[in-house]
């Protein structure tokens, strides 16, 4: 989105590369944020998204980059590691309850208000 937004702006499809988006989207965010993420190192948070390259939306390979950034589908995650624990696997969230989450925010949601979101409880 970034990407696009970008080129929309400038009115021009040089106003800024997929390797450009990609470096925002990972050291270059840490940097701004100030927080060790963004890069496999040493002392940096051990968070992973896994893309399976094989998967259509990635193809092909040689575009790997502008794939990613332009055209990748979610089913090219294979896995996602936070703090180095899988919390995603194959499509699936792991060691999260689904069913009980869901049920949790249809309680907390079937009062708002169709129109507007208000929620009774919550002030505005």
């Amino acid at each position: 989105m970034a990407a696009l937004l970008a080129k929309a702006v400038a009115r021009t499809g040089q106003a800024i590369t997929a390797e450009q988006v990609l470096a925002l989207g990972t050291e270059a965010g840490g940097r701004a944020l100030k927080l060790p993420v963004g890069t496999i190192a040493p002392g940096q948070y051990a968070d992973l998204v896994l893309i399976d390259l094989q998967a259509l939306s990635m193809q092909p390979r040689a575009t790997a980059t502008h794939n990613l950034i332009y055209s990748m589908q979610p089913d090219a995650i294979t896995r996602v590691i936070v703090g180095g624990r899988t919390v995603m696997e194959g499509g699936e969230v792991v060691g999260l309850d689904i069913t009980a989450l869901n049920a949790e925010i249809e309680q907390f949601t079937d009062r708002l208000s169709p129109l507007t979101g208000h929620h009774p409880l919550m002030r505005s």
